[in-house]
Order: C-alpha cells, then sequence, then structure tokens
C-alpha cells in the first residue's frame, strides 16, 4: 500500500509474525524416515502464524538506515494501534526525506547537465582549432608548391635563354601551362585565411 504526503508516495505494508517451531513428522513421514534416514538428519522447523502484526514503512527490499523507525510490531504489552501516531510522524519524515533526495538529485542532474555542455563546447572548440591547422598545412602545401613551381619555371625559362633555345614550341605551351598552374597553387586566390570557421565545420 502507499500514503501520499507532500506528493511524494510513501509504501508500507503489513506482515504477520512467524513462530518457528520444531516439526512434529506426520505419519506418512515417519514411514519415509525408516526408508529415507538422511534426510531427517537435520531438525525440521514449522513457521506458524502468531496472529501479531507487523508495520513496515519502505519498499520490500529496502536496504541501510534511513535515519527514521521503519517498524512497528504488536507485542505483549504494547499494540500496534497505540504505534500509529509514531507511524504517521515517520510518514512525514519520510515524505521529507524523499522530498530532500528529489532535490539533490535534480541539483546532480543540472550539474552533470552543465559539465556535459561545457564538456561539449570544449571538444567542440577543440574541432574548430583542429580545422584551423588543417586549413593551414593545406595553405601551406599550397603555397610551398606555388613558390616552388615560381622558381622552376623562372629557372627554366632563365636556363632556356642563356643556353639560346627559342621560347617556343613545346616549350612555350609547358610555361604557360605552369604559369597557369602557379596561380592555382596560390592559397589566397580564394581569399585570406579565416579564423572564424564555424560555417565551414557545419557544411562537412
Amino acid at each position: 500500500m502507499e500514503v501520499e504526503v507532500f506528493n511524494f508516495s510513501i509504501p508500507f505494508r503489513f506482515e504477520e509474525k512467524l513462530e518457528r517451531r520444531e516439526h512434529i513428522l506426520t505419519l506418512e513421514e515417519k514411514k519415509d524416515k525408516v526408508k529415507n534416514p538422511w534426510k531427517y538428519e537435520r531438525p525440521l522447523y514449522d513457521h506458524v502464524p502468531t496472529g501479531l502484526l507487523i508495520l513496515r514503512i519502505g519498499e520490500k527490499h529496502t536496504y541501510g538506515n534511513p535515519g527514521y523507525r521503519i517498524r512497528w510490531s504488536d507485542g505483549k504489552r504494547m499494540k500496534m494501534e497505540k504505534e500509529i501516531g509514531d507511524f504517521c510522524r515517520v510518514l512525514i519524515l519520510a515524505a521529507i526525506k524523499k522530498r530532500n533526495n528529489a532535490i539533490e538529485s535534480e541539483i546532480r542532474k543540472r550539474k552533470w547537465e552543465e559539465e556535459e555542455k561545457r564538456r561539449q563546447k570544449l571538444a567542440f572548440l577543440q574541432q574548430l582549432d583542429e580545422r584551423r591547422v588543417e586549413n593551414l598545412r593545406i595553405a601551406i602545401d599550397s603555397y610551398e608548391m606555388m613558390v616552388k613551381t615560381q622558381g622552376f619555371v623562372s629557372y627554366v625559362r632563365e636556363r632556356a635563354i642563356a643556353q639560346g633555345k627559342p621560347l617556343e614550341g613545346d616549350l612555350a605551351a609547358w610555361i604557360e601551362w605552369a604559369e597557369k598552374y602557379t596561380i592555382r597553387c596560390d592559397p589566397l586566390r580564394i581569399g585570406y585565411p579565416q579564423y572564424d570557421v564555424r560555417k565551414e565545420w557545419e557544411m562537412r
């Protein structure tokens, strides 16, 4: 059963006390004992209802000390009915503890969510920086290719002139193509490097 206190459900249940008594063998068991004495080497017990009730607060399998009383029972001098006031007081304590646990759980949840957002933000910033490094590496590779190509084309032209080779025909065609390729290698032909690469990252 459950009772609602401060919008929190507090479970409780009634049990009956059982008394352990030594088992009295039936006629059939006595006959079986003659055939199978090993089955009766240990004493046998029966758990007999006593008619005395036990009232418990909490789930059936509750472990640890909650900090308040969780069990009331009938006794020789005290009947459980006289403990109802204490039972109601403990219901309030149990509800307060549930409320406090819920508040602490919500605080932990928010703290975890904030930490997760921070972690995701740091990871995103790291990804952006890795993208900048990648862009820089590509630009440097292009720049080095441009400079080396320009230098090599100048070297070919100067060497041909020095040796009296006409800059025409296939050689002229190659020089023209190489100069155009140099322009294609220019990392600034599509614009200057950008620090803000968020849009570029989102498009990937």
